[in-house]
């Protein structure tokens, strides 16, 4: 929050106008109904599934009348300001075809962290398809080696990790169903998001494959044991750019690296999972508008670019801003990957931050440390009860 903070205050001294920051600490930043009906902050940067669910609920502001949407569709593309334009579902456009949300940051998800010259010397390549990774995850178990660090583990959002593997699965293998799933036009106990599950538990319930408890492990730490280990403690984890936080800058590109989550058909070669917040306002006055346009300017964030944050969502946001060395090329090779998906079409939003928080907030999180702890057995039942949780009136 510091730099932002900073960007306030240089914010505040050119126009005057104060802005008070408050941190929300359950990832994602919900904002329930209850608080929306009392006293709301004018504005909030929260997950889309959020600012869907509030405006379907008359709690939001149209930003049409004083954005320049076509100029935003331009900076970012046509895939993210439609996600501004949606009710209920993450899919249909609002039927008074109002603009409530802009993103202000995204993140990439579908990245492999791993330890460069740990696998560099004992002969690995990185794999470049699901097959391969299976078969490296087999020959580093072969090897004595613990192939992947993974931790669900996230407080109260415990869970929350798991969703983005069933998420990468499904694009990796689908981008069609992806999309439909998103939608909630196919359901959990789709052949499609079954497998993905299936995929996932080839990693999890494969004896030796998994360093330490699952569901035990916080997110952020179970990459200790890459980093901090000699030899590493595991050798592949599934996380986002933001990982880097936790990692530090120093071992960024020398000791530590990612690939992209490899496909696994040709129909999902070069498909990109992302996450991210976008700014929705419960108020219109003069001040909230000019809060609304700085954070969707392409200077926002320019002041802490590349560290361990965001990543700009604009096209115009000058790469320059990100520091020199090797953190810097890791962060400006994300913003490349990010922009070249966000160009092509091919980028995906976290599914689970589109749907309900009934689901994507809640029982999605709770699902994946059941599946965690009980194993395949426990996927019927799981599978089934994630469909009757979904909400009717956005069904």
């Amino acid at each position: 929050m510091q730099p932002f903070a900073k960007e306030l205050e240089r914010f505040t001294s050119r126009t005057g106008i104060e802005v008070e920051l408050v941190e929300f600490p359950q990832i994602g930043g919900w904002i329930g109904e209850g608080d929306a009906q009392g006293r709301p902050p004018d504005l909030i940067v929260s997950q889309p599934g959020a600012v869907a669910e509030l405006a379907a609920n008359g709690h939001l502001i149209d930003m049409d009348p004083f954005l320049d949407v076509e100029r935003l569709r331009q900076d970012q593309s046509p895939y993210l300001v439609q996600l501004g334009r949606v009710l209920g579902n993450g899919s249909d456009p609002s039927a008074d075809d109002a603009f409530y949300g802009a993103f202000v940051e995204l993140s990439v998800k579908s990245l492999v962290w791993y330890p460069i010259p740990e696998l560099s010397a004992a002969g690995y390549e990185v794999p470049r398809t699901w097959t391969g990774l299976i078969n490296l995850s087999d020959r580093l178990r072969a090897a004595g080696h613990t192939p992947w660090c993974i931790g669900f583990a996230s407080g109260p959002a415990s869970g929350w990790p798991g969703t983005d593997w069933i998420e990468n699965l499904l694009l990796a293998a689908d981008p069609a169903a992806y999309d439909s799933w998103s939608a909630h036009d196919i359901g959990f106990a789709s052949p499609a998001v079954r497998m993905a599950f299936e995929r996932l538990g080839r990693i999890l319930f494969t004896e030796d494959f998994v360093d330490g408890s699952v569901t035990g492990t916080y997110f952020s730490e179970a990459v200790y044991p890459m980093i901090d280990e000699d030899p590493p403690g595991c050798w592949l984890l599934q996380g986002p750019t933001y990982m880097q936080q936790y990692i530090g800058t120093d071992p960024i590109g020398t000791q530590t690296d990612v690939f992209p989550f490899p496909p696994i058909t040709n129909r999902s070669r070069g498909w990109v999972l992302g996450g991210g917040g976008m700014v929705a306002s419960f108020a219109d006055r003069p001040e909230v508008r000019e809060v609304i346009r700085l954070l969707l300017s392409p200077e926002h964030g320019a002041g802490w670019a590349g560290l361990g944050a965001t990543l700009s969502p604009s096209r115009r946001f000058d790469p320059s801003s990100f520091r020199p060395g090797a953190w810097g090329s890791f962060w400006r090779t994300q913003a490349d990957l990010l922009r070249t998906a966000l160009d092509e079409g091919t980028f995906r939003f976290d599914a689970s931050d589109l749907m309900p928080s009934e689901i994507g907030g809640d029982a999605f999180w709770k699902a994946m440390l059941k599946y965690a702890k009980e194993g395949p057995g426990s996927l019927d039942e799981i599978l089934a009860d994630l469909d009757a949780a979904w909400p009717d009136d956005t069904s």
